[in-house]
């Protein structure tokens, strides 16, 4: 199975990035590695279903929607092929656990992991590939024919505005963390949080979803560990006491809290 599904696909391929370059949020993300291993090296149809039974018995239990089971056992098989190819893009496992921005200079040892190191090499991987890449072009509507099906994208670029016409749109836009509406709509209890994302990170897919009478599921998530083009990759404030993810008071350069961390 992974033999078949690392095999050129010959799909044409489009991918459009509003900003000015690849990477968003990945680019302020530490780095966290997810592995869906086969010790045995089959990597085959029995061993994803091993893998997806353990999945749903470990989130069973605070599960609120039903377990698509379909989605999850192809994110499996696509998992050891997709680390497979960051590690031959150069993205090495060490240190592939921690909160480190990719800072080049003459006394950093870059972990050649984190999410700042993976938008680094991705970036090139995808100009010398057969994907169209078009930065600075912003989705602004998904295209529907009579029957409701998705069958392309409103598109502005520098220049102007037009329509990419696909069999298939996948959404991959984000979160709403810089969308204050959204946050209060869709995630009210970070109302008064402090944001952690690119500026790009404003919930335009959510919009273009509702627009299409989507269904909107989540579990409201939203992290608030990492640095921000407003705080800086190094911020004059940080974890007073750290005793486990999330749960740590945040204070200033003078020691005092300034902020619900709970939020």
């Amino acid at each position: 199975v992974m033999d078949d599904l690392s095999k050129p696909s010959g799909l044409s391929v489009t991918l459009i990035e509003k900003a000015g370059f690849v990477g968003g949020d990945t680019m302020l993300s530490g780095g966290v590695r997810y592995y869906y291993d086969d010790e045995t090296g089959a990597y085959d149809d029995a061993w994803a279903e091993a893998c997806l039974e353990k999945e749903k018995a470990a989130l069973a239990a605070s599960m609120e929607l039903e377990f698509n089971e379909e989605f999850m056992k192809n994110e499996i098989l696509v998992n050891p092929i997709a680390n497979k190819l960051m590690a031959d893009m150069g993205v090495k496992d060490e240190d592939a656990w921690g909160y480190r921005q990719f800072v080049p200079s003459d006394d950093y040892v870059d972990p050649k992991w984190s999410g700042s190191y993976f938008a680094y090499v991705v970036g090139p991987y995808i100009e010398n590939s057969n994907i169209d890449l078009r930065l600075n072009t912003a989705a602004t509507k998904l295209v529907t024919d009579d029957n409701g099906a998705v069958i392309g994208v409103e598109v502005k670029d520098l220049e102007g505005t037009y329509t990419i016409y696909a069999k298939k749109v996948i959404l991959a836009t984000g979160g709403f963390a810089q969308n204050s509406e959204l946050i209060e709509k869709y995630a009210p209890e970070f109302t008064e949080g402090i944001t952690f994302a690119s500026g790009t990170n404003d919930g335009d897919g959510i919009v273009m979803l509702e627009e299409v009478n989507a269904d909107i599921i989540g579990d409201k998530m939203m992290g608030h560990i990492g640095a921000d083009g407003n705080f800086g990759a190094r911020p004059d404030y940080g974890g007073a006491v750290y005793y486990g993810w999330n749960t740590h008071p945040f204070v200033n350069m003078n020691g005092e809290r300034f902020t619900d961390e709970g939020k």
